[in-house]
């Protein structure tokens, strides 16, 4: 799960998305957010479609770059 959240983090910084404007976007709770992001408590399959869903293509795309690439594919 460290390396979903770990990615999920870098992608907010890096595309400046406020946890705030996501969960409206995704409707989840911010505080589910926030605990995916660090890490604190794992998420939904369901919530995370939601996330994958409410960024932009490009956000998307990088987030999931991060991922393949921690896992060395």
């Amino acid at each position: 799960m460290k390396l979903l959240c770990h990615a999920f983090d870098a992608t907010l910084k890096e595309f400046d998305i406020k946890g705030l404007h996501l969960a409206k976007d995704s409707e989840i709770s911010t505080g589910a957010i926030s605990n995916f992001r660090n890490d604190t408590n794992a998420i939904t399959s369901y919530s995370l479609v939601e996330l994958f869903a409410a960024l932009t293509d490009e956000a998307f795309a990088f987030w999931l770059s991060l991922f393949a690439h921690n896992r060395n594919l």
